[in-house]
């Protein structure tokens, strides 16, 4: 009986540590979400800087050199197709001459 007869004497301080309490557990909820979410941004641009570096430093030049190996084979190609199109047109005119 003694305990419910001081927290009787005592509710609104009761009240108030309670609502202290509360108040911190919140206010500290919102701070971690805070800094984890500034935690999470960090670590994000420096795996971004990683993969960038990483990128420039070891796949750039071997794109570049698929990218060049493709440009020749391009015009390899260009020009195969212009000697069949002037071999064609040749053909087509000894048609029309007979």
């Amino acid at each position: 009986m003694q305990f419910f007869s001081w927290i009787a004497d005592n509710w609104q301080a009761v009240c108030a540590w309670a609502t202290g309490i509360y108040l911190v557990f919140h206010i500290g909820r919102f701070f971690t979400a805070v800094v984890l979410a500034i935690n999470s941004t960090v670590r994000r641009v420096l795996e971004a800087e990683s993969t960038l570096t990483s990128m420039a430093t070891n796949h750039l030049p071997h794109i570049q050199l698929e990218l060049e190996r493709n440009n020749n084979t391009l015009i390899h190609t260009n020009k195969i197709l212009e000697d069949m199109r002037d071999d064609l047109q040749k053909v087509l005119k000894i048609e029309e001459n007979e």
